[in-house]
């Protein structure tokens, strides 16, 4: 179970925020999340001082003591990924600093754009610490004699083109005979097909571009996007 905390005296934009990492967790991971949300300090007081957990933190500093609500959060979770959502009415100075150490920082004024990104990049970063690699294990490629494991967590996508599977990393492929249908039975959760030759990571999507047809994945990666599998994807735009 993943505990998310999140305070912000705007009703508004805490549902914003809920929505939008609400709609990217489950795209990310296949664990089980609990929402805690907070509009008003005195609730999340409660919380913390019955022992609730938070293993990530979106926390609005202009909130009434608002950094210090923040130094609490840490000092009962020291494991917990803060995002800090401020304005420039706050020094940095108040916020960056060991006591809170901040994972992630939105300023308004900002656009949905810059949350769905600044959550989707806090989520990711707060998954690996607390799943591992999840993608623990990896892909095995057998070349010839030699046996070698490319890690989940390094893998775009996966390619069928000229009778084989090409395995992109990035910045390398690997070739292998087997066909995508079979790939996808036998991949993880953190797999998706998006197209009759194409399955993409869930953990590398940065945008999805429904009308565009295609995917954006980090480092200014693209895989198309067919129409039988924009339903699942949708929520990602």
């Amino acid at each position: 179970m993943i505990d998310v905390v999140m305070l912000n005296k705007d009703r508004r934009e805490l549902k914003a925020l809920h929505d939008t990492a609400y709609d990217i967790s489950a795209f990310l991971s296949d664990s089980e999340w609990d929402w805690h949300l907070y509009a008003d300090v005195k609730k999340l007081a409660d919380y913390l001082e019955t022992g609730g957990s938070a293993d990530f933190s979106c926390l609005d500093l202009s909130c009434e003591q608002g950094v210090g609500w923040a130094e609490t959060v840490r000092r009962k979770n020291a494991d917990s990924f803060i995002m800090l959502v401020a304005d420039a009415g706050i020094s940095p100075m108040q916020y960056l600093k060991p006591s809170i150490m901040p994972g992630a920082l939105l300023l308004r004024p900002f656009s949905r754009g810059q949350m769905q990104k600044t959550l989707r990049d806090a989520l990711k970063q707060m998954l690996l610490a607390y799943e591992g690699d999840n993608r623990t294990g990896g892909f095995q490629l057998s070349q010839k004699a030699d046996r070698k494991m490319i890690p989940y967590s390094q893998i775009y996508f996966f390619e069928a083109r000229e009778k084989k599977v090409f395995i992109n990393t990035g910045n390398q492929e690997y070739a292998v005979y087997d066909t995508i249908d079979n790939l996808q039975e036998r991949l993880p959760e953190g797999f998706l097909r998006c197209h009759r030759s194409f399955i993409v990571a869930k953990s590398k999507i940065e945008n999805v571009y429904l009308s565009k047809n295609y995917i954006a994945l980090e480092d200014g990666i693209t895989v198309p996007l067919s129409r039988s599998y924009k339903e699942v994807l949708k929520e990602l735009k």
